[in-house]
């Protein structure tokens, strides 16, 4: 107890105050994992036009890791997503399953995008899951497990090889933007003289704008 004086010089008495501690949270607390979407689940043009945007960045990416569905009963084909590693500061960067290895446009983009990654020659790995880890991978929210084993490679001689696009001197014609970027790295430097003569764009820049329908020839 305390007891002071008041202004008329009364004593008063005050209580005694009890300090009590917060009551502990029982639930485990884990970090956030740094996952970034970009595109739309179920439709093949946004997540083709997510992967170029993440293949022409001049930020480049760690490595990707192609996911592939399980067969389901009664079907004949299968849902693909990316995922993208270390890109643009974030940890993970996933593209949903506007993908697939029929052959309607999610067969198509799924042959542009392992065509370009293999143009621009960022590893690859190849995950096959079962449907629920692949709904929680597609959607955006793997658990820390599903990455763990996103970081495994499932075979030594990968399958999706054979969904490689045969598109040649056409590839950058498949995207549907009218230019792109385009890395200097990527052009022989006899190519990139010439250009620099009718181009205001300056090596500096470390890219510049083309045409979708210009042939292009991988520097190697």
């Amino acid at each position: 107890m305390t007891t002071i004086d008041n202004e008329e010089g009364i004593q008063i008495t005050l209580p005694q105050v009890i300090s009590v501690p917060a009551p502990r949270s029982t639930r485990r607390e884990h970090p956030a994992l740094p996952i970034q979407y970009l595109g739309r689940s179920g439709t093949t043009q946004p997540c083709v036009e997510a992967m170029v945007t993440i293949l022409t960045s001049p930020y480049r990416c760690r490595e990707i890791t192609v996911v592939f569905q399980e067969k389901q009963p009664g079907e004949d084909s299968y849902a693909v997503c990316f995922v993208v590693w270390d890109w643009l500061g974030c940890e993970i960067t996933i593209v949903p399953d506007g993908f697939g290895t029929h052959n309607g446009t999610g067969g198509w983009g799924l042959a542009v995008v392992l065509s370009l990654i293999r143009f621009y020659q960022i590893p690859l790995k190849e995950k096959w899951v079962n449907a629920r880890q692949f709904e929680r991978i597609a959607s955006g929210h793997p658990t820390a497990r599903d990455r763990e084993h996103l970081h495994q490679a499932d075979y030594w001689a990968p399958s999706w090889p054979f969904h490689v696009g045969d598109f040649g001197s056409r590839l950058w014609a498949q995207v549907a933007y009218e230019t792109t970027q385009f890395p200097y790295w990527l052009i022989e430097p006899e190519l990139l003289g010439a250009m620099s003569q009718t181009s205001n764009a300056t090596p500096a820049a470390r890219s510049f704008r083309l045409h979708a329908d210009w042939k292009l020839f991988s520097a190697t």
